[in-house]
C-alpha cells in the first residue's frame, strides 16, 4: 500500500508533517540537524525536488515520521 500524499509539492507536504507532528520549522532544523535558512528554503519552494538530496529526504523523514517515498516526486513514488 502506498503512502498518501496530501499535496503535490515538497513545501506543502512539508507543512502538512509539520502540522500533523506539531512542530515549529526551528523544532523541524533541530530535530533534523539542517539549517533553519535549509528548511525555510524548501518551505519557501526555493528548493523543489530535484534540489532534494537523500540525505535531507532522510533528515526529514526521521524528524517528520514519514517514509522517505512521502517527500520524493510522485513519478519516482511506486505504489507497489
Amino acid at each position: 500500500m502506498g503512502v498518501k500524499r496530501p499535496t503535490d509539492t515538497l513545501a506543502e507536504r512539508i507543512r502538512t508533517a509539520l502540522l500533523e507532528r506539531g512542530l515549529t520549522q526551528a523544532d523541524l532544523a533541530r530535530e533534523a540537524h539542517l539549517s533553519t535558512g535549509h528548511v525555510a528554503m524548501l518551505l519557501g519552494g526555493k528548493r523543489g525536488q530535484r534540489g532534494l538530496t537523500v540525505r535531507t529526504a532522510a533528515r526529514l523523514s526521521r524528524a517528520l515520521h514519514k517514509p522517505i517515498s512521502y517527500f520524493l516526486p510522485a513519478e519516482t513514488h511506486s505504489e507497489e
